[in-house]
């Protein structure tokens, strides 16, 4: 549906919707919120027409006359969500270090 609305293909729409919630979740606020951006400019952002309007079609995103509220980000996108995380980008890197550490002692025995 989404991508029928915009007028692209199913991976470009995705592609599409990556990138506006990468804008998010560098640029929002903790509960969402982009100041002083129109649905035009997240479109133009991103590169796609009618983009913003079908992320508000399916109730991911609202334009006020602040800006745009992504809905329901502090769920998806929040500090306890970037909290979790940074905790496995940690954990995959412990466990990534644990592995050459141990390929390193089985060639030195």
């Amino acid at each position: 549906m989404l991508a029928s609305n915009m007028k692209v293909d199913k991976l470009t729409a995705l592609g599409a919707l990556c990138h506006a919630w990468m804008i998010a979740d560098e640029h929002a606020t903790d509960m969402g919120f982009l100041e002083h951006l129109s649905f035009k400019d997240l479109d133009d952002m991103v590169g796609i027409e009618n983009l913003a309007e079908s992320m508000e079609s399916v109730g991911w995103i609202e334009e006020i006359e602040e800006g745009i509220q992504f809905l329901d980000y502090e769920l998806h996108n929040g500090a306890n969500a970037k909290s979790r995380a940074l905790a496995q980008k940690r954990q995959a890197r412990r466990r990534t270090r644990l592995a050459s550490n141990s390929k390193v002692a089985s060639i030195v025995s």
